[in-house]
């Protein structure tokens, strides 16, 4: 070999710049021995061949990309239809439960019944006297101690409880059906009965007390009346449940 140095390595194509022995795998170009051994094999160069591949499978489609992709495409003209869809679902408001033209619900119906409001409770207050005079006189062949007493006590409360319907549909109730056939609401509402610290609208206090001396469907009428008109007009924001204080 020639004392010229070359300008690459013999072995690995190194670049020498110079050198006799090679930086990369230590051939003595020069001298033509190596300072490792020769069988060394040369430090792993970086595959280039290893990365196109991987830049190929990149740019190529999985399968679940190659499923989903036509239902992409199926799905994108839909997207404005449903937005569409979905506007006009809020656009669509639920139609009050009383209209605009009404003060109360059931306006014409109560309007309507209100001069027989009374009339009508005194009826159904007779109900649970009738019933608890057919038992009394169909048990009364067979005397038994325990059940008659408690017969006659039904039968002696059932008669204070039409009394008690009478005398508050004379003074309440009569006087609140005439207001509902003029359409007083307001006034209706604003007229309050007190019991302690709390108060309410006189035929909603009056059914429920009746319902407790009576019976709930012997006062079922003005129960509801009174609800509706507490619960279901225009007015129901504007009623004070507690004693104002003075």
């Amino acid at each position: 070999m020639s004392d010229e140095i070359p300008m690459f390595c013999p072995d690995c194509g190194a670049m020498l710049d110079g050198k006799p022995i090679c930086p990369q795998c230590g051939l003595n170009v020069k001298g033509g021995g190596t300072t490792q051994s020769t069988t060394q094999k040369p430090a792993p160069q970086p595959d280039q061949t290893y990365a196109q591949p991987r830049r190929n499978q990149q740019n190529q489609p999985t399968p679940s990309t190659q499923q989903q992709g036509p239902n992409q495409q199926q799905r994108m003209p839909q997207q404005p239809q449903e937005q569409k869809k979905q506007k006009k679902k809020k656009k669509k408001k639920s139609k009050p439960l009383i209209s605009e033209d009404q003060e109360v619900l059931f306006e014409p119906i109560l309007k309507s019944i209100g001069p027989y409001l009374w009339i009508i409770n005194i009826v159904f207050a007779f109900g649970p006297w009738i019933q608890e005079m057919v038992e009394y006189f169909s048990y009364k062949k067979d005397y038994d101690p325990i059940y008659d007493p408690i017969l006659i006590d039904w039968l002696l409360w059932t008669s204070f409880g039409v009394i008690f319907a009478f005398a508050v549909s004379w003074f309440v109730f009569k006087p609140v059906g005439e207001k509902m056939k003029k359409g007083d609401w307001e006034e209706i509402i604003n007229d309050y009965s007190r019991f302690g610290p709390f108060q309410a609208p006189q035929i909603l206090f009056w059914s429920i007390i009746q319902a407790v001396v009576l019976s709930f469907w012997g006062s079922s009428l003005t129960l509801v009346v009174g609800l509706i008109l507490c619960f279901f007009s225009k007015y129901k924001e504007d009623i004070e449940w507690k004693v104002p204080e003075i």
